[in-house]
């Protein structure tokens, strides 16, 4: 037989051991599934991801959209946004002469950079050619968080440039597990 308690507050005692815990014992499982559970400030919410093994060729001074993207729904609009980009990328031809290439997050919502800090490159990394070896695989990574503004669906996409425009970058190629993850941490 199932039973129900109707109670607006739980403490548990102020005093012992246990001091102002509520605890539920092993074996025992407090199901939540069917409310909401409204976790403390600093709690990860929730992790999203989004994943390519498809390279695209960049080769102009304007960015221009990758293949890694996540599609993202907050479930608080005054919460932090953490955001990790990983991938792998490699120059088109040797000795690409000390070309730069850039990257940033894109919303969807805007159309514009995510990154936060001042300046014209809001770039998550700007890295540079290797010479001879610029035809190797190379991996990089950026981070970044930002202050949400709503619980509206948008998707967030990796977009990149290239400094002076003399080359072609490839970027997020199939040897490696290229992402970009979004984390939701409650404020």
């Amino acid at each position: 037989m199932a039973s129900e308690i109707i109670v607006q507050t739980l403490k548990g005692p102020t005093s012992g051991a246990n001091a102002n815990k509520v605890i539920i014992p092993s074996g025992q499982t407090l199901d939540a599934s069917g409310g909401t559970l409204v976790p403390s400030a600093g709690a990860v919410v929730q992790v999203a991801d989004g994943r390519t093994i498809t390279w695209t060729s960049h080769s102009t001074t304007s960015y221009t959209d990758t293949n890694l993207s996540v599609a993202f729904t907050p479930k608080y609009a005054n919460s932090k946004l953490y955001f990790w980009v990983a991938g792998s990328y490699w120059w088109a031809a040797a000795d690409s002469g000390g070309e730069y290439f850039m990257a940033r997050i894109v919303d969807s919502r805007t159309g514009n950079s995510i990154l936060p800090q001042a300046g014209s490159y809001q770039s998550l990394w700007f890295q540079g050619s290797h010479g001879n070896y610029d035809t190797y695989d190379r991996m990089v990574t950026g981070f970044t968080s930002i202050d949400n503004d709503s619980t509206a669906t948008r998707t967030y996409t990796v977009q990149v440039r290239l400094y002076s425009g003399t080359q072609t970058v490839r970027c997020f190629e199939h040897t490696a597990d290229n992402i970009i993850r979004v984390m939701e941490i409650k404020q």
